[in-house]
């Protein structure tokens, strides 16, 4: 049987575990799926739906992957079949790059735009991929102005 857990918001802080004020929560969480596990089985996938993190920052993503790791561990869960989306707490806002949602509004929006949803997020899939985190964001906001720029330049053409 297949079993998936999908679990959201978990908002894990660079802090001590006794300043956290989620990690009892948390503790219990793992308590509840390894009691689960225990009554009725393996869980065969995990999806984790947005906010992972506090802010987005570097040593929340360590304190993510101990978490993740653990709930694996009590789901009997392959780590591999752990899903991320990450959500709006999982981007470092305080970074220079914090224009990229704008860009990504800009060339969905423009009236110039040609850029197809679909397309555009199997673009940021890849990229993501690709990059991982440390990169993801510059190489992301390169490849939208190119995108929008190229968009800009069809239309001008056109006319």
């Amino acid at each position: 049987m297949v079993r998936i857990l999908i679990i959201s918001d978990i908002h894990l802080w660079s802090l001590p575990n006794e300043q956290d004020q989620f990690y009892p929560i948390r503790r219990k969480l793992l308590e509840d799926i390894k009691d689960y596990t225990a009554a009725k089985g393996q869980i065969s996938h995990i999806l984790i739906s947005g906010d992972i993190a506090a802010k987005g920052a570097k040593d929340e993503y360590k304190q993510a992957t101990q978490f993740i790791n653990e709930l694996c561990k009590k789901a009997d869960c392959p780590e591999h079949e752990v899903y991320l989306i990450p959500g709006n707490h999982d981007k470092d806002f305080g970074t220079s790059q914090s224009g990229i949602r704008h860009l990504i509004h800009a060339g969905m929006s423009s009236e110039t735009s040609n850029i197809d949803a679909d397309d555009l997020y199997r673009e940021i899939a890849e990229v993501y991929v690709s990059t991982g985190t440390q990169d993801f964001w510059n190489e992301l906001a390169l490849r939208l102005q190119m995108r929008i720029a190229k968009g800009i330049n069809d239309v001008n053409n056109t006319q």
